[in-house]
């Protein structure tokens, strides 16, 4: 009788021990979001930068057929990224991260005008660059005319930053 009612104890304390774990499991992402692996889909620029821990760049020359608003997703795991996708009569897709010595521009990039050290080439569906700005590789990739991806790239600014007086 004591080796069953041992048993039943060990049980008890068993499942008790698995539902505290996986409240645990549950609720920390919820209290933590910095910790949460998910990706976070949003409109929200600030959640969008909680989220990855750093600043994103936004053009601040958006033709109006890329349409409004974009939507932001962030991602903190494996490596924090930014992606920033206008989806209208025409589309734009920046993706943000922190560099690395690794990053290399492609062969047969062009030079941006604007001496930045920007790059650009074209794929067979759309026009890619690449900018450097700080310790952020920013990536484009449109189906927009070269001119306004230069633009874009020429306008890019911290996102809490106002657009310069022109």
């Amino acid at each position: 009788m004591v080796s069953l009612k041992s048993f039943t104890s060990f049980l008890l304390i068993l499942v008790g021990l698995l539902l505290a774990m996986r409240a645990v499991h549950v609720v920390a992402p919820m209290v933590y979001a910095p910790g949460d692996p998910r990706p976070l889909h949003t409109t929200d620029l600030q959640l969008a930068t909680e989220r990855a821990g750093f600043e994103p760049w936004l053009p601040f020359y958006v033709p109006q057929k890329l349409g409004a608003p974009p939507q932001l997703t962030a991602i903190r795991r494996p490596r924090a990224r930014i992606s920033i996708v206008w989806d209208g009569e025409s589309k734009m897709m920046i993706r943000e991260e922190p560099s690395s010595p690794n990053d290399v521009s492609p062969p047969g990039a062009s030079p941006l005008p604007g001496g930045r050290g920007d790059v650009w080439w074209e794929g067979p569906d759309f026009l890619h660059a690449v900018a450097m700005r700080g310790d952020l590789r920013i990536e484009i990739a449109t189906d927009l005319a070269i001119e306004d991806l230069g633009r874009v790239v020429a306008t890019l600014r911290p996102g809490t930053t106002r657009p310069p007086a022109e």
